[in-house]
């Protein structure tokens, strides 16, 4: 089995494992105040597991479509986890604010179910829409400035704000058990960083297989921080609830 197949397979591991963790602790701590965060940190991390799926499923032949136009419907999957991500650091900045806060809401019901009806629609819609979107994409600004890398940037770091507030509003309690978690997104922004200097602006010249490998380099990492920084929340917001 090559590198690149190993390292998908590990990925895919990897993203399920911090799924149910997410939603162990979402679970932890109910559908009051403190859940409703992890729920929306579960979410963002289901839809970068399909994001990750969507591609498999493209190098094996399942979709036919044009590269642009491949990246362009990932990375919309992309976005909505990330926004989902900084949805959750927003929560949780409530939480340190306000007293009391609700629980996760009706609003945050449709908003999540939005989102996840999005990314599996594209599953769908992908295909039949390639004869339309590919006249339209390939050879246009997007493609040759990277527009959809760049913007995954740009979604990384709107959520790599909000998480690091977190920290600036929870003060020393949530230090250490943030860093984690904003060093999983500040990976996923350099991931999409990567793509837009290998990729679209060709700065550095590569082989495909080799631009694929460094990225797999950069999100294994990834969701193992993220992974840890789930359980150092999970126990410190843990030991304050019973405090």
């Amino acid at each position: 089995m090559e590198l690149i197949e190993s390292m998908e397979i590990a990925i895919f591991g990897l993203v399920v494992a911090v799924i149910f963790a997410s939603y162990f602790f979402a679970r932890r701590f109910g559908q009051g105040a403190l859940g409703a965060p992890f729920l929306y940190f579960t979410a963002g991390t289901f839809m970068i597991g399909l994001a990750r799926l969507f591609l498999f499923l493209a190098s094996a032949e399942v979709y036919t479509l044009e590269e642009t136009t491949l990246h362009v419907w990932w990375h919309v999957m992309f976005y909505l986890g990330m926004t989902s991500f900084a949805l959750g650091g927003m929560r949780m900045q409530k939480i340190a604010a306000q007293s009391p806060v609700a629980g996760f809401s009706a609003k945050d019901t449709y908003t999540l179910a939005a989102f996840l009806a999005v990314s599996f629609l594209i599953f769908f819609i992908a295909t039949p829409l390639e004869p339309i979107l590919a006249p339209v994409l390939v050879g246009s600004f997007v493609e040759t400035f990277g527009l959809h890398h760049f913007l995954a940037v740009i979604f990384a770091v709107f959520a790599g704000f909000y998480i690091h507030k977190i920290k600036s509003h929870w003060g020393k309690l949530l230090t250490v058990s943030v860093y984690p978690f904003l060093a999983f997104i500040v990976l996923m922004g350099l991931q999409h960083a990567w793509e837009v200097v290998t990729e679209s602006w060709h700065l550095i010249e590569l082989s495909l297989s080799t631009i694929e490998q460094v990225e797999q380099f950069i999100v294994l990492p990834a969701l193992v921080l993220l992974g840890f920084g789930f359980l150092r929340i999970l126990l410190v917001l843990g030991k304050k609830r019973e405090s």
